[in-house]
């Protein structure tokens, strides 16, 4: 398994959907996972540290979840199965570890929220939607332009 972290998230204006970019820590790639408004709205928060008032539906699953001593250890984004990609929260309650099937979306926005690691099986760098790191500044700038403009079709037969 690969530790990564969120590179950016981006809109595709085209298709109106939102795109998670997950870098590995030590390495060349980034792996590209389409998402749901919802959860880009959670995961861009997370990222910017924005918090409310009163508990948003993943502030509420982690206060219940520190309510009932679980610890969540990890996320594991796991497998792609017909350009569905899965993931797993793994999670720690009295000494017993348990895995949570979980969107990836769902369990990044969890992990964000409270600086759980994130990793990925390298099943899943082999099948997924995947692109390389840029070098120097200028090819950051100009990857971020193309990333406007990606659309799921580009990376999976669909």
């Amino acid at each position: 398994m690969t530790p990564v972290s969120i590179y950016n998230l981006v809109i595709d204006t085209q298709n109106n959907q939102y795109i998670v970019i997950l870098e590995e820590t030590e390495g060349p790639r980034m792996l590209l996972i389409w998402i749901g408004a919802a959860e880009a709205k959670t995961i861009a928060l997370g990222v910017q540290n924005i918090k409310f008032e009163r508990p948003l539906t993943h502030d509420l699953l982690l206060n219940i979840l520190d309510f009932f001593d679980i610890e969540i250890l990890r996320i594991v984004i796991e497998d792609i199965k017909e350009n569905t990609y899965y993931a797993y929260i793994e999670m720690m309650q009295f000494g017993k570890r348990v895995k949570i099937d979980s969107r990836p979306s769902d369990a990044i926005a969890l992990a964000v929220t409270k600086e759980i690691p994130i990793f990925v099986n390298e099943e899943v760098w082999n099948k997924g939607s995947v692109i390389l790191k840029p070098i120097t500044e200028k090819e950051e700038e100009e990857f971020k332009k193309k990333l406007e403009n990606i659309k799921p079709e580009d990376f999976m037969d669909l």
